[in-house]
């Protein structure tokens, strides 16, 4: 069975005439003729019963050229898919993720920006956010999400969300008298590397709080800052979801909550502001943001 033969029967049973269906096929009728009797041998079953003014489609006709016409639009979408397709260019999208990619369900955008762009090729680099900041400055990355606030005016950003952000202690309360943030001693706060992204969060936090921690603990992410909390070794600052959760499981214990605020953002160089690509991906983050949870 080949598409042609489809299309000769599709064609005959909407014009009712051998003849009419030739013309509109630009074939002769004795070419027609053949590849509708091909496809009974093929089929077994007739397919047309002649009348005195052309033919009529047989009852197996009438079941099977649905079938048929569904196959001949499921073979016009392919081919017009690939044509498109033909005009598309491979490209390669490195983006920069400093938070779990399920946080930020990632997924759902990836999803989106490949049934717009069959061909790209994506690349997700989870990184300390200050890397992130940095490579999308010098375009080793193309863009990507960052928590805290943008000192570049190279990089565009498109804000997301405002993340509160917590201090937590030790759950052991007799061990550590710290009721209120001035109580912590300048060295008992676990401070963050400066390509964390987070040490900008932290001295953000001191200043809004008049403090000045000298911390001798330094991490780079706050799954490391939440664990050395957890064994007794100081206070830190992470976002208040964790923060929350850590405390609701005897973990730790809210110090401060929602001590400061951060932003969320996706970022990307300013030159790329117009470029197909990163147009479709904000209008996905713009569309679909915030994630569902």
């Amino acid at each position: 069975m080949e598409l042609y033969q489809l299309r000769t029967f599709v064609t005959v049973a909407r014009h009712g005439h051998l003849t009419k269906a030739a013309e509109a096929l630009h074939l002769s009728q004795p070419a027609v003729t053949a590849q509708i009797k091909a496809l009974e041998e093929e089929w077994g079953s007739p397919l047309f019963a002649r009348t005195s003014t052309g033919v009529v489609l047989t009852a197996a006709g009438k079941v099977l050229l649905p079938d048929a016409e569904q196959l001949l639009q499921a073979a016009h979408l392919l081919r017009s898919k690939a044509r498109q397709l033909c005009h598309e260019t491979a490209v390669t999208l490195r983006i920069g993720v400093p938070l779990p990619p399920a946080q930020l369900q990632l997924g759902l955008l990836l999803q989106l920006l490949r049934q717009q762009q069959p061909l790209l090729e994506i690349q997700v680099k989870q990184l300390p956010a200050g890397l992130i900041l940095n490579q999308v400055r010098k375009k080793e990355l193309e863009c990507g999400f960052y928590l805290g606030e943008n000192p570049y005016s190279s990089l565009h950003v498109l804000p997301l969300a405002s993340i509160a952000m917590s201090v937590i202690a030790p759950a052991d309360t007799l061990q550590h008298s710290w009721g209120q943030l001035r109580d912590v001693p300048a060295d008992r706060w676990i401070g963050y590397g400066p390509f964390s992204g987070y040490d900008m969060l932290l001295q953000q936090c001191c200043r809004q709080h008049n403090l000045t921690p000298h911390p001798r603990l330094e991490v780079d992410h706050e799954a490391a800052a939440l664990e050395l909390v957890m064994a007794g070794e100081g206070v830190a600052l992470v976002q208040h979801a964790l923060a929350e959760q850590a405390a609701q499981a005897g973990q730790a214990r809210l110090l401060k909550a929602q001590a400061t605020e951060a932003p969320l953002q996706f970022i990307y160089p300013a030159e790329l502001e117009h470029s197909p690509l990163n147009i479709r991906l904000c209008h996905i983050l713009r569309q679909h943001w915030p994630p569902s949870a």
